[in-house]
């Protein structure tokens, strides 16, 4: 189990707006809650692998292994769609934990806890002459407020030392979501049993 803390406001876009107010909205589950998707939490423990890998702190192939994809060697003509390889490490959406779920979704009083999880942030463009917003330049987006999150991994290979080549990297994933080089989504990630 991975454990994301926040530590700031955090966005996993949906693709979505809402007409004139937000220009994109947070991902929800069923029951209108945010969560982060695994393929965007897997990719940036792919991206982390491959990089701790170059350094040499992890052995070579570990990315490959654990995530799949295509062989290090093949070259790039050759990687198609259908040549890949399955990864061996399943990495699953984080969600709230089961008990903060279950009582957030727990009766229609609870609407109003539901709603403070998401805050607007707006932004916009400033006219470097007049000091003014630029016409047209305003965006919002649905944000979720910091809090923690939990998403299982499923490892269904031989052993290969995996746990500890994720140990080595978490630290190193400082933020999660989108806008995440502008400030938001701020994270500490640690590997936890269930």
């Amino acid at each position: 189990m991975i454990k994301i803390a926040l530590q700031s406001f955090w966005h996993a876009g949906s693709g979505q707006g809402s007409a004139n107010y937000l220009d994109a909205i947070s991902q929800t589950d069923t029951g209108g809650l945010p969560f982060l998707p695994g393929r965007n939490l897997r990719g940036l423990l792919r991206h982390t692998m491959e990089a701790v890998e170059r350094w040499g702190h992890v052995e070579k192939g570990m990315a490959y292994r654990l995530f799949g994809g295509w062989h290090p060697d093949q070259i790039l003509q050759e990687r198609t769609r259908f040549n890949s390889q399955e990864g061996v490490l399943i990495v699953e959406s984080a969600h709230l934990p089961e008990a903060v779920r279950r009582w957030l979704l727990t009766g229609p009083e609870k609407e109003g806890y539901r709603q403070v999880l998401f805050q607007p942030l707006f932004s916009t463009a400033v006219d470097p002459d007049s000091g003014t917003a630029r016409d047209g330049s305003l965006r919002g987006l649905q944000a979720v407020i910091p809090l923690t999150l939990t998403a299982p991994l499923l490892y269904r290979g031989p052993p290969c030392g995996w746990r500890q080549a994720i140990t080595t990297i978490l630290p190193l994933i400082r933020a999660v979501g989108g806008h995440r080089n502008r400030g938001l989504g701020r994270a500490v990630l640690t590997l936890e049993d269930r």
